[in-house]
C-alpha cells in the first residue's frame, strides 16, 4: 500500500489514540482493570501546530503514557483540554498532567456538577476523592477553566486556521439512577471535530438518554453521516443508542475497550455488529497498541499496530 505523507505546508490533521486499554498498558492507571479514553488532536498549517486533549485517561496513564509521548514529540503546549464528564477513566489523567511543569494547558473545557452529585456518582468512593483532588490542583493552576452549559451548545472552538470543534450537547439536566446515584455517562460534553471535508464525533460516554435528546435536538444534523464515531462507553452497555448508531453511519469507529468491556458487557457484541453494518472499519484498542489517524482533509490515512502486525487503511473522502 502506498501511502501519502501529509505536509505541514498543504495542512494535516492528526487524531492520536492513546494506548490505555491493552493489556501492557491498562493496569498503568487506576483503578486497574477499568478502561479509559484519551484522544490527542494535533493540527499543522505551515509552522504553526495546534494541539487539544479530549480526555485523559485514569491517573497514572498521564504520567506513564500521555507525558512521555508529548515530550517524546515535543509537544509543550495543550490549547484545550475537553473533559467530556467527571469519569475518573476520563479525568484522572488530568491530575498527572497538571503536576507536570514540562507541558503547559492553557484551557480546560468541561461541565462540572454539584459537589453533592459528584459525591453520590455512580462509580463509587474513589471517584469522588479523585475528583477532589483534581478540583484542589485546578484551584492552584492558572490555566483557563471554561464551564460550559446549555448556552454553549452549537458554539464553536476554533483549532488552528482550519479545524474546529462544535458543541452538540451538554449536561442539561441531573440523571439519577434507580440507586440514587448521579449517573455520570448521561451527562457528557459531546463535541464534534470539523477538518476540510473530514469530521469525528466525541461522545464520551453517552447514554441512551442523552443520545436520544441530542437526536431530537437542533444539533441533530451534525450526528448524520459523521466519518469517525469514537465508541460511547468502549462500545459495551449504556452506550448511545442503535438508532444513534445508525444516524451517525461512521466509515471509522475507533472502540476504547478492555477485557472487561469486551467479556463482561454482554451489548459489546451486538454493537461491533451494527457499528460495521454499512463497512465501518473498526480499531478496537484492546488489542491494538497503537492507532492513528491523519487526514488532510481527501484523503485519510488510519494506522494500527498489534503485537503481530501493522494495519494501515486509506478512505478517500466523498465531500461527507
Amino acid at each position: 500500500m502506498s501511502l501519502h505523507t501529509f505536509s505541514p505546508e498543504e495542512g494535516f490533521c492528526r487524531i492520536q489514540v492513546f494506548e490505555l486499554n491493552t493489556e501492557r498498558n491498562c493496569a498503568l492507571g487506576i483503578p486497574e482493570g477499568n478502561p479509559a479514553d484519551s484522544f490527542l488532536i494535533s493540527t499543522a498549517a505551515g509552522n504553526n501546530q495546534t494541539h487539544v486533549l479530549i480526555d485523559a485517561g485514569k491517573k497514572g496513564h498521564g504520567e506513564k503514557v500521555i507525558i512521555p509521548y508529548l515530550l517524546e514529540h515535543r509537544i509543550d503546549t495543550i490549547e484545550r483540554l475537553i473533559l467530556s464528564h467527571l469519569h475518573y477513566d476520563h479525568f484522572g489523567g488530568i491530575i498527572d498532567l497538571l503536576r507536570e511543569p514540562r507541558i503547559k494547558i492553557k484551557e480546560l473545557i468541561y461541565s462540572p456538577l454539584p459537589d453533592a452529585a459528584m459525591k453520590n456518582n455512580d462509580a463509587g468512593e474513589l471517584n469522588y476523592v479523585l475528583w477532589k483532588e483534581l478540583e484542589g490542583l485546578l484551584s492552584e493552576s492558572d490555566l483557563i477553566l471554561t464551564n460550559v452549559n446549555q448556552e454553549h451548545t452549537g458554539e464553536t472552538i476554533q483549532i488552528g486556521s482550519e479545524a474546529s470543534l462544535t458543541i452538540l450537547s451538554i449536561p442539561d439536566e441531573l440523571i439519577v439512577n434507580e440507586d440514587g446515584r448521579s449517573n455520570l455517562n448521561e451527562m457528557n460534553v459531546i463535541v464534534k471535530l470539523h477538518y476540510r471535508q473530514f469530521s469525528a464525533l466525541f461522545p464520551g460516554d453517552c447514554g441512551p438518554r442523552q443520545a436520544g435528546r441530542l437526536l431530537r435536538s437542533d444539533q441533530a444534523h451534525q450526528v448524520k453521516d459523521t466519518f469517525l464515531l469514537k465508541a460511547a462507553h468502549h462500545g459495551g452497555d449504556e452506550s448511545t443508542s442503535e438508532e444513534f448508531i445508525r444516524y451517525c453511519n461512521a466509515q471509522l469507529v475507533v472502540i476504547p475497550c478492555n477485557e472487561v468491556v469486551t467479556r463482561h458487557r454482554p451489548s459489546f457484541i451486538g454493537n461491533t455488529h451494527v457499528f460495521a453494518d454499512n463497512g465501518a472499519k473498526l480499531f478496537r484498542c484492546d488489542y491494538f497498541q497503537h492507532v492513528e489517524i491523519v487526514t488532510n482533509g481527501t484523503e485519510v490515512q488510519c494506522f494500527g499496530n498489534t503485537k503481530q502486525y501493522r494495519e494501515q487503511v486509506v478512505f478517500h473522502l466523498d465531500g461527507r
